[in-house]
């Protein structure tokens, strides 16, 4: 009886360890793969949001809710553009990399960039399809064909941890630099 009872109390210790570790390791792991964590999957939320129809006494919304019947509007702006004449898709036609299409427009969405990231994939598996010899020897060789030309020059400093460096960022259609004042100054 003595010794059921010093058993028993040892399993439920263990089982509370073992819960409690799991508690932790459960709370580490949403730290670090949760919406705002250093682990997670960075992929935009998929759902609407807007303004709760809960008002306070004042008639102010205080906060958001999901909205489960709503349509972001990407066919309206469609039809807008095609009515415009579609420049959208010439413009979309013209911009072959996505390098061209930063540096024209200054920015670009999320969405503008997988699009762009996947046609140059299925470009280059065509590519890859269409010839039988070695596509790594290929692109050596169109890589030394191509010349390396400037696309955009902007004045701009580099932030470190204790100082800020002047100097110019260069973006070619290879590469992308970063050249400091200083250095120059100093010889």
């Amino acid at each position: 009886s003595e010794e059921q009872q010093r058993q028993k109390s040892f399993d439920s210790l263990s089982h509370r360890e073992q819960s409690y570790i799991l508690y932790q390791w459960r709370s580490t792991r949403k730290f670090f793969t949760g919406e705002r964590g250093a682990w997670s999957n960075r992929v935009p939320d998929p759902y609407l949001w807007g303004l709760s129809r809960t008002e306070n006494f004042s008639r102010m919304r205080m906060k958001t809710a999901r909205l489960y019947t709503s349509n972001n509007h990407a066919d309206a702006a469609r039809l807008r553009d095609q009515a415009e004449g579609g420049n959208i898709g010439k413009l979309q036609q013209a911009d072959k990399t996505l390098l061209e299409k930063a540096t024209r427009t200054g920015s670009i969405s999320y969405d503008e960039e997988e699009q762009i990231l996947e046609q140059t994939e299925q470009q280059r598996q065509d590519s890859i399809q269409d010839t039988d010899v070695d596509p790594l020897a290929n692109r050596e060789e169109e890589e030394e064909e191509i010349k390396e030309n400037i696309i955009r020059i902007e004045k701009c400093e580099q932030i470190i941890l204790t100082d800020k460096v002047p100097g110019r960022f260069e973006i070619t259609n290879k590469y992308i630099y970063f050249f400091a004042d200083q250095l120059q100054e100093k010889k």
